[in-house]
């Protein structure tokens, strides 16, 4: 049975799941399903909007922060730090 196993193909997949820059899209994806799978899919898909919503917001305003001073900059980054911690939540 393993010689039908392309390791190649699994390496690739595995590191375009775990490292690429769309990793945490995947991670939104299976977060989804699981909130479908135990509250429906219309939660799932209200849950999906708003994680991407924050996550476009964060990429967003995170270059809007080099104007602020340190102090708010950081207070700002903070606060999107918190936004996007609560989405995943």
């Amino acid at each position: 049975m393993q010689y039908f196993i392309n390791h190649a193909a699994i390496e690739r997949a595995a590191a375009e799941v775990f490292s690429s820059e769309r990793a945490r899209y995947y991670l939104y994806g299976i977060i989804a399903l699981a909130v479908a799978a135990v509250a429906g899919a219309a939660l799932g898909a209200i849950w999906l909007g708003v994680a991407l919503l924050v996550d476009a917001a964060r990429k967003t305003l995170t270059p809007q922060l080099r104007q602020l001073s340190a102090a708010q900059a950081a207070a700002a980054a903070l606060a999107l730090d918190v936004a996007t911690a609560a989405s995943l939540a």
